[in-house]
């Protein structure tokens, strides 16, 4: 059993091997069938600033056959499941980001010196 934080939603591409789409960590078919599921080695292993490519050097690979991933659809091309809290967590990413942007501003703006020359 693992955790669904596993599925890293912003895991998005293309498999360069399959052509298939991968769409928040589902690898689908032409069908939208899952044909493989992207497993993030460790958890907090989605850092900003680590390469996120598709080389599977973060996450493991899981052929879809051999996952039971079970999740209520209200859609019909729904491709994972996912909680009703949802479309808030983008907001509340970007109002993180946006965070830490300032902290960082604010530290540079800190550690900066300068000097003015008012000359008459």
């Amino acid at each position: 059993m693992l955790d669904v934080t596993r599925l890293d939603r912003k895991y998005n591409g293309v498999n360069p091997k399959t052509n298939n789409r991968i769409i928040m960590s589902v690898e689908i078919d032409d069908f939208n069938r899952p044909i493989a599921y992207y497993i993030k080695k460790h958890i907090d292993s989605v850092i900003p600033g680590v390469n996120r490519d598709l080389n599977g050097s973060e996450y493991i690979r899981l052929n879809a056959d051999d996952v039971f991933y079970l999740y209520k659809a209200t859609d019909s091309e729904q491709i994972r499941g996912y909680s009703q809290l949802v479309a808030g967590l983008e907001t509340l990413e970007n109002l993180n980001d946006y965070q830490d942007q300032l902290v960082h501003n604010y530290l540079l703006q800190s550690t900066s010196i300068f000097y003015l020359n008012f000359s008459i």
